[in-house]
């Protein structure tokens, strides 16, 4: 019989269900059983099924930090390397930071399990299963409902990263959004645009040039608590369902807004400005 594979979702919330889902396509395409590990840490310190409607087809484990670092964080020197203990039960184990080695773990799993670790999409898979698998909880419904009860009726979404992303900062400064926005108004001048950001500053530096053309949530975005996770979540969802989506370089919150709403991105850049 043939071993399992377990995948340890890692990184922030996007980061985590694009690693999930190429788990399940290359399980599926070898023939074994998997599940996940769902680490409650400062990256995304939140509960699937705070966010997640059931979904039988994928098994997810959140595990709290302690028992995170002692079992299933990657062996180092600040966990003592006491995981490694736990881990040696694994056929095994690889760290996924670029392609997978699909011989190796198809190999391995004829002696035993498998246990990975990644937040990238590393196996293709159909993009259709971001939906028909992290369908949003009643409640995280009820909170995009609230966020675009009053938007106009041509809105735009604007998701800009800052914070803790420097190649997005450095790529897609505010600038760049702040003259493709407004080749946007100067094409329509009903459009409003739903902004989601990290940034307060990001934030008032729109609202003073634009005006009551942007709409936003007063919600300060944090990983660190549920209701950051679940105000992210809900963003996402927002920005899903514009008509197309000013998005910000490398950032997957804005390539999974995007691929929800089957809407066209648009990764805002100097050289992208258009008139």
């Amino acid at each position: 019989m043939k071993g399992s594979i377990t995948i340890v979702a890692c990184g922030g919330l996007a980061n985590r269900l694009r690693a999930i889902l190429s788990t399940r396509a290359l399980a599926i395409d070898l023939g074994v059983e998997w599940s996940v590990v769902w680490p409650l840490n400062w990256e995304c310190r939140c509960r699937p099924d705070e966010l997640f409607l059931e979904n039988k087809d994928i098994k997810i484990q959140a595990v709290a930090t302690l028992r995170h670092a002692l079992s299933f964080e990657t062996p180092r020197k600040r966990n003592l390397y006491i995981s490694r203990l736990f881990q040696s039960r694994y056929a095994y184990r690889a760290n996924i930071i670029d392609e997978v080695d699909t011989r190796a773990i198809a190999d391995a799993l004829d002696t035993g399990d498998v246990l990975l670790w990644s937040g990238i999409t590393y196996y293709p898979f159909s993009e259709q299963w971001y939906a028909e698998f992290f369908r949003p909880t009643a409640a995280v419904e009820r909170i995009v409902a609230h966020k675009c009860a009053h938007w106009r009726k041509r809105m735009i979404g604007v998701h800009i990263r800052r914070t803790d992303n420097a190649v997005a900062i450095a790529q897609s400064p505010l600038e760049a959004f702040i003259a493709t926005m407004q080749t946007y108004i100067d094409r329509d001048s009903s459009v409003g645009f739903y902004l989601a950001t990290d940034d307060e500053a990001t934030r008032n530096t729109l609202r003073a040039q634009f005006g009551d053309r942007i709409y936003a949530s007063p919600a300060k975005a944090t990983r660190n608590t549920s209701t950051g996770i679940i105000e992210a979540w809900s963003e996402i969802l927002a920005l899903s369902r514009c008509e197309r989506l000013l998005g910000s370089y490398w950032s997957s919150f804005s390539e999974l807004a995007a691929t929800l709403g089957h809407i066209r991105l648009e990764v805002v850049t100097p050289e992208n400005v258009h008139g």
